[in-house]
């Protein structure tokens, strides 16, 4: 379950707004991207499905919007959610943003969409955290077999 912050003060969101400006660097606005290589194997407790797939993150720091990607091959059964989570690889963690659930064939299987900061579930604080350090923060997809998710993969920088 995703743990949600409290209204913010109009104090609070001008620092956030500041720690995000100093997240992306102020000499280097624009698009940042980031690719999860998602296996069965990266799930905590690693899975032996086989099942492969690659997640592309883009976060637009003027617009402060986050976009997905995501292609998933192998999987055993039809894909019914994708998202990042906060947790380091080996560890698991709460929902940061829900993704669209890749749709087609479990042997082919694409989603992709974009959130803005402040809308859905995506937080102004969260998108500036993912850009502090990517490397703590997973894309992960379930499946109708495996609940908690078949494939998965860290966030880094690409």
């Amino acid at each position: 379950m995703k743990t949600r912050i409290p209204a913010l003060s109009g104090t609070v969101v001008v620092t956030l707004a500041l720690a995000f400006a100093a997240a992306v660097g102020a000499t280097n606005p624009g698009n940042r991207a980031y690719v999860a290589k998602l296996s069965s194997a990266n799930e905590v407790p690693a899975l032996s499905t086989g099942a492969t797939g690659t997640a592309l993150i883009k976060i637009n720091t003027q617009k402060q919007e986050l976009c997905w990607l995501i292609h998933a091959k192998g999987l055993s059964s039809t894909a019914t959610a994708a998202h990042i989570h906060a947790g380091t690889a080996r560890a698991t963690g709460g929902i940061v943003v829900t993704l669209s659930a890749p749709s087609g064939s479990k042997k082919n299987a694409t989603s992709k969409g974009c959130v803005k900061a402040g809308s859905g579930d995506l937080t102004l604080a969260e998108l500036s955290q993912i850009l502090a350090n990517p490397k703590g923060f997973y894309v992960n997809v379930h499946t109708a077999t495996y609940g908690n998710g078949e494939v998965r993969g860290q966030l880094k920088r690409s």
